[in-house]
C-alpha cells in the first residue's frame, strides 16, 4: 500500500517538477530576449534560482523511485548479491535520515520565512512558497527511501536460506 502511495505521489511530483524545469526554460528565454532589445528583468534571475532549487527537490523522490541516481557501479557491479542488497539497504536507511532531517529543517525555515515575510532582495519575491515545495519533495524523497529499505530488507535472504 506504501508502495504505490509513494509511486503515486512521486510521479506526480516528477511531473510538477518538469513543469517547473520548463517555466525555468520560458523565464531564461525572456530574459535572454529583452535583454538583446531592451534590458534585463530584474525578476529573472531571482525566479529562476527558486524554481531550479524546487524542482530539483520535488524531483528527487521521482528519481530515487526510478533508481536514476549515481551509483558507482564499477566497483558495485563486482560484488556479490547478498553485498550488494546490504549497501542498498545500509545507503537506504543513512539517506532516508538525512532526508528526514532536511524535510525538518526545511519546514522549520519555510515556517520562519512565512512568519517573518521574508523575501528575494532584488524585487521581494516571497520565499516561502519554494521553500515549501522543496519540503514537499523532500517528505516524498523520505518516503520513497522508506520504501525502499522495506524492499531491501524484505530481498536479504535469512539465515535459513543461507544454510
Amino acid at each position: 500500500m506504501l508502495k504505490k502511495i509513494s509511486f503515486y505521489l512521486n510521479r506526480g511530483a516528477g511531473i510538477a517538477s518538469f513543469i517547473i524545469f520548463l517555466s525555468v526554460m520560458i523565464v531564461v528565454l525572456i530574459d535572454i530576449v529583452t535583454r538583446a532589445f531592451w534590458t534585463q528583468t530584474l525578476w529573472g534571475f531571482e525566479l529562476v534560482g527558486l524554481l531550479l532549487a524546487s524542482g530539483i527537490g520535488l524531483g528527487m523522490g521521482y528519481a530515487q523511485l526510478d533508481n536514476h541516481h549515481v551509483r558507482i557501479e564499477i566497483v558495485y557491479s563486482r560484488l556479490p548479491l547478498k553485498a550488494r542488497k546490504i549497501i542498498d539497504l545500509v545507503n537506504s536507511t543513512i539517506c532516508f535520515i538525512v532526508s528526514v532531517v532536511v524535510s525538518w529543517q526545511l519546514w522549520n525555515l519555510a515556517v520562519q520565512s512565512l512568519r517573518e515575510n521574508i523575501t528575494t532582495v532584488g524585487v521581494y519575491m516571497p520565499i516561502f512558497y519554494f521553500q515549501y515545495l522543496m519540503f514537499i519533495g523532500f517528505v516524498l524523497l523520505s518516503l520513497q527511501l522508506l520504501v525502499d529499505i522495506g524492499v531491501y530488507a524484505w530481498q536479504l535472504p535469512s539465515k535459513r536460506e543461507d544454510t
